[in-house]
């Protein structure tokens, strides 16, 4: 049979709400330079495309475009694609068993497309006839999905979640091409997407490198990172405080059980001061995209003396994504229920609570946490849900040997009332903390520290460690205090460890990387 000709008949473009907020905010001048490179290379192998798109600042402004540019208004996937059928052709095959019309879908503007692989994913989709061409192995936006008429005409219209999703939860309904071009980057989580600050900062920086479009190849991706880590590197996205060093229990998975509890550089019962909270508040609003601020570390957070002040002054970040407050939610409700039911309805949608509670035995319970009761905790743990969206609460159980018969009916009980829950790896602190592992799922090859590339974990005095595997750092191991240091420069100072371990040089990171599985986890 030979190869049927045939192109794909437009571009569609698909924006979110985050995404097209995001757009608003670059410049006219940064918007029609990523909008020229992504649809020159489109243009480049299909010359009579034209652009079918719900970003709304072409309906009013067309950049001088010359591709014929169709606006819609639709704020879901499905309510876009429902549209976009409008735009279709008629199908020029007369066949009742195939439509061959077809298009190039992108959920963001792409302007690091490479030609070449774009060429082979729809060299690929047209021999094999495919309803659904897509690549599970290249980062998002460097080639499109090539979507069919009649895959939308199979989206059922009630659908709430995305079309892919869709698409590989009925993948044996399709005709499918998956499309793989080495190098397979995929832990490395890159997007070519310019859809939020880290990933603008990426495309950003290799446009630097490579002003020449001819010269970016696909193959100088990896290279390039490796010689400029601080590409994924910006700022970042997970920063944990130690607000308040001290617990009233005695978990046995817990670190404090194994270190100087007397140590007079980070003493016991002590809490952050306002100073060192404000000057994580004035570091995180000069470095834009979005943050995740954990309050954790070496003790109970609800003990704080002044919990509202730290909550009101993190809720000043003007780029803050969640507070994710860890707790074993064991102190008396009426030294935080007032607190969290002060917070505006706004104020409350960011504050998400994960509970520590790994057993529901009352004696288990007592045996592994010391000096608490389960009742209570439950207790404490309803008047939460009174407060907070039940979406923002989490119940958390390590994944340990003291819990392990109790994990299906753990999970029962919580899923039954409609609670998240959180199945938490045991952490044993780079050999510190006694095996406990149920069982061992390190993978076999050790990448870079994903920890070193996107977190800082701040101590109660103000130290920040190299990573949060060293509860008593020593002074090789603090990048700085912020006392004495503005947390863009401590962030700065982390970049050789990071740049080491994405080079595999982790002997050379002064901090227990060779002797810890908690490398390849990820936060936020």
């Amino acid at each position: 049979m030979p190869e049927l000709d045939y192109k794909p008949h437009c571009i569609a473009l698909f924006l979110n709400e985050s995404t097209s907020n995001f757009y608003t905010e670059l410049s006219p001048v940064d918007k029609k330079n990523i909008l020229d490179k992504f649809l020159s290379t489109n243009l480049a192998l299909f010359p009579n495309l034209i652009l079918v798109t719900n970003w709304k600042d072409l309906s009013s402004d067309n950049f001088g475009l010359d591709i014929p540019v169709h606006c819609i208004t639709a704020f879901e996937e499905n309510e876009f694609f429902s549209k976009l059928l409008n735009f279709l052709p008629p199908s020029q095959m007369d066949n009742d068993d195939w439509d061959e019309v077809c298009f190039l879908y992108y959920e963001g503007l792409a302007p690091l497309l490479d030609l070449e692989i774009l060429k082979n994913i729809w060299k690929r989709h047209k021999k094999y006839l495919s309803q659904y061409s897509y690549s599970e192995n290249l980062p998002p936006g460097l080639v499109p999905k090539v979507l069919t008429r009649e895959f939308l005409n199979s989206l059922p219209r009630e659908w709430k979640g995305s079309s892919h999703d869709y698409f590989l939860k009925n993948i044996n309904q399709y005709d499918v091409e998956i499309y793989y071009h080495p190098p397979d980057l995929r832990q490395y989580r890159f997007s070519l997407y310019p859809n939020d600050a880290r990933s603008y900062h990426l495309v950003s920086s290799i446009f630097k490198k490579y002003p020449n479009s001819n010269e970016w190849k696909y193959e100088n991706l990896l290279p390039s990172i490796l010689e400029h880590p601080e590409w994924m590197r910006p700022k970042p996205s997970w920063i944990e405080l130690e607000i308040y060093r001290g617990c009233e229990l005695t978990c046995s998975f817990c670190p404090r059980q194994y270190i100087d509890l007397k140590d007079n550089k980070y003493k016991d019962n002590t809490f952050m001061s306002p100073a060192i909270i404000d000057s994580i508040v004035d570091g995180l609003s000069q470095m834009p995209g979005a943050v995740t601020v954990c309050l954790g570390g070496m003790g109970e957070p609800l003990l704080h003396p002044d919990l509202k002040s730290v909550l009101q002054s993190i809720l000043r970040v003007p780029f803050l994504f969640e507070i994710i407050i860890e707790s074993a939610l064991y102190p008396d409700s009426q030294k935080w229920k007032s607190i969290l039911e002060s917070l505006t309805a706004e104020e409350k949608s960011k504050v998400h609570f994960i509970v520590n509670i790994s057993t529901n035995d009352p004696n288990r319970y007592k045996k592994i946490y010391g000096n608490s009761e389960l009742s209570i905790v439950k207790e404490n743990l309803n008047t939460l849900l009174e407060i907070l969206p039940k979406e923002n609460i989490s119940v958390q159980i390590i994944k340990m040997k003291e819990v392990e018969e109790e994990v299906d009916s753990y999970f029962d009980y919580y899923e039954k009332q409609g609670i998240n829950i959180v199945f938490q790896k045991y952490n044993r602190y780079a050999e510190l903390m006694p095996e406990k592992r149920v069982s061992d799922l390190t993978p076999l090859n050790r990448e870079f520290c994903w920890h070193l590339g996107r977190d800082l974990y701040v101590n109660v005095n103000g130290d920040v460690s190299i990573c949060r595997q060293l509860p008593e750092p020593k002074e090789i191991e603090i990048l700085g205090n912020l006392h004495q240091s503005s947390l863009i420069d401590i962030w700065a100072k982390g970049l050789p460890h990071f740049q080491n371990s994405l080079n595999g040089k982790h002997e050379l990171i002064p901090a227990p990387c060779l002797n810890c599985d908690e490398w390849y986890t990820f936060n936020a």
